[in-house]
């Protein structure tokens, strides 16, 4: 009984040894997968990044070889350049589905500064986001510069050599971050484009591509001016110019009026439609394949010039600041109305059908000057002025003057009146002396204080004064 209970026992004993040396192991197993796992995992992240970071390079090298020029104006050794992402986008140089963080939330900048030579000094460097460990971010600038770049990393601690101002790149070189006035902080990579040659750094193949390449834009896109050697550019669907157009030999920027920018600058311009000008789609004005000029302002011309008939030599011109002449002397022609403030004729007057005159006049009063003509306020026929007085024009069949039956003396008040017979009208009148009163006092010994046409008569008032003095008698000149 004994034996068998202690062979249980060492059957059992050594069961659990092995077990817990299974456990051991296995836990040994797992620890070292997970961590595997993990590397794998940061190696794919980094090699993410990594791409990320080239394709921006590629970008940043391209839009810095187009806009040298424009970028060396702007720049000095402390005096940078920064082109983001969406300037990146908007230029063509990136695909416009590019996104602007990176894993780790970090966005990326190309930053150009100028060395004291004159040479352009690119670089493209992370920003903001999580900062990478100092692993993390020694494999993302070793896998840029395995990628053809030239990656740097930001140290991860102050105390690391030569510290967190200065990218240090795999190749030996180092940038000065405060010189491109960045401060990105540990953690952050750097790809120095101008550190290698710009074909092996960029991948760039500098001929301009026939089709599109998915993700190159920047292979359709010339960099510099294209010089066609005098050849043609035929089959074009759609031409858009930023800046003025030259055509015909012409310069697209000089021989332009003063304050004309320009825009088309050729000789001559034929166009089988028609030709319009306004802007933001409205037509200010265009011209027909007809021949027809159509305005919504003024049609305007300087100097002596206005608008000629070349078929038929006449035209509308102004020559001084006063009148508004008919070309060659031609004929003004209209079948409605021609509506004036005076009209002037040199010559004669041919009405060819009826003169109408619409004044009114009032026979006997004043006019001027002789010789005006006008209608009868009553309707009676048409007057005339004749020595500063209205009278009845022709058509006066009988006259007769009328004198008044009393005088109207002065002082007495009251008015001599010669009245037109049935039938007549006034035409004039006048007064005559009655008696004289050589002794007597005030204007009335001279003459009437009026002397005036009065309805269809003619009247004389003596005036005031002493009684006794002078008198006078009207007289009317009527007609019919």
């Amino acid at each position: 009984m004994t034996t068998r209970y202690l062979r249980h026992r060492q059957v059992s004993g050594f069961s659990l040894v092995e077990l817990s040396i299974a456990l051991v192991i296995m836990s040994i197993v797992v620890v070292g997968l997970v961590r595997w796992q993990m590397d794998q995992t940061k190696t794919v992240i980094s090699t993410q990044v990594a791409r990320e970071m080239r394709a921006i390079a590629d970008a940043g090298m391209r839009y810095t070889i187009a806009n040298e020029a424009s970028i060396k104006a702007v720049t000095g050794p402390t005096t940078p350049f920064v082109a983001t992402i969406p300037t990146l986008i908007a230029s063509s140089y990136l695909p416009a589905n590019t996104g602007t963080n990176n894993y780790y939330g970090q966005t990326f900048q190309l930053v150009v500064i100028k060395d004291a030579g004159g040479n352009l000094l690119p670089i493209i460097v992370s920003l903001g986001g999580q900062a990478m460990d100092g692993g993390t971010v020694r494999q993302v600038a070793q896998m840029i510069t395995a990628d053809g770049g030239a990656g740097g990393f930001i140290a991860a601690a102050a105390n690391d050599t030569p510290g967190p101002g200065v990218a240090q790149g795999n190749a030996g070189w180092q940038v000065t971050l405060a010189n491109y006035g960045l401060n990105p902080g540990a953690g952050h990579v750097v790809d120095a484009i101008f550190f290698t040659q710009q074909s092996a750094q960029t991948n760039v193949d500098l001929a301009l591509h026939r089709v599109a390449d998915a993700g190159s834009p920047g292979d359709n896109t010339m960099s510099t001016t294209l010089n066609m050697g005098a050849n043609n550019i035929t089959n074009v669907n759609t031409l858009q110019a930023n800046a003025q157009i030259g055509a015909a030999g012409m310069s697209p920027n000089s021989g332009l009026p003063g304050g004309w920018w320009g825009g088309v600058h050729t000789w001559d311009l034929y166009a089988e439609g028609a030709i319009g000008i306004g802007s933001g789609g409205g037509l200010g004005a265009y011209i027909t394949n007809t021949g027809e000029f159509v305005a919504n302002g003024w049609y305007r011309t300087n100097g002596n010039s206005g608008w000629y008939s070349q078929s038929y030599g006449g035209g509308i011109y102004m020559s001084d600041a006063s009148w508004v002449r008919i070309y060659n002397d031609k004929n003004f022609y209209t079948g409605g109305q021609v509506q004036a403030g005076t009209v002037v004729a040199n010559g004669r007057v041919d009405a060819r059908e009826y003169l109408q005159i619409d004044g009114k006049a009032n026979a006997g009063w004043g006019c001027a000057p002789n010789g005006v003509m006008g209608q009868a306020a009553d309707g009676t026929g048409m007057m005339q002025c004749k020595g500063g007085v209205w009278s009845m024009l022709a058509g006066v069949v009988d006259t007769t003057q009328v004198a008044s039956p009393t005088s109207s003396c002065g002082g007495t008040g009251q008015y001599a009146v010669a009245s037109c017979p049935a039938g007549y009208k006034i035409t004039g009148g006048g007064h005559w002396l009655t008696r004289w009163a050589p002794g007597g006092t005030g204007a009335d010994a001279a003459a009437p204080e009026q002397s005036r046409p009065a309805g269809n008569a003619w009247a004389v008032y003596g005036g005031g004064g002493a009684e006794g003095n002078s008198c006078w008698a009207a007289y009317a000149v009527c007609a019919k």
